[in-house]
């Protein structure tokens, strides 16, 4: 209530008509929004993070252990190489974590 007293006092804006109250009630819920945006954001970067340390660790461990030990065929294992080292993974990434920044800009300003 204080933040729209501020908000309608800072614009000369009449505190008791409609108006008013509907433009408050709609930037408030804009803000609710762009919160959860950004929540969403987050998640499918950390997501995306944790698959991208899972896939590491996959290949890694087709690398050292024995082919005894192996549980995915070796064009499995060649497709994910490329998919880690094709650059298509990280430039996705890199895009989401960009994005993820500027809506925590436009959330600080």
């Amino acid at each position: 209530m204080a933040e729209s007293e501020a908000a309608a006092l800072a614009f000369d804006l009449d505190l008791k008509s409609a108006d008013t109250a509907k433009k408050i009630r709609k930037l408030s819920n804009k803000g609710k929004i762009d919160g959860t945006v950004t929540t969403v954001l987050r998640i499918m970067i950390w997501a995306a993070c944790i698959l991208l340390l899972v896939s590491f660790f996959v290949l890694f461990y087709h690398f050292v252990m024995p082919d005894s030990w192996l549980f995915l065929a070796h064009e499995r294992v060649v497709d994910l190489r490329e998919f880690l080292f094709s650059g298509t993974f990280g430039a996705g990434l890199a895009a989401l974590w960009k994005s993820q920044d500027t809506a925590e800009k436009d959330d600080q300003s």
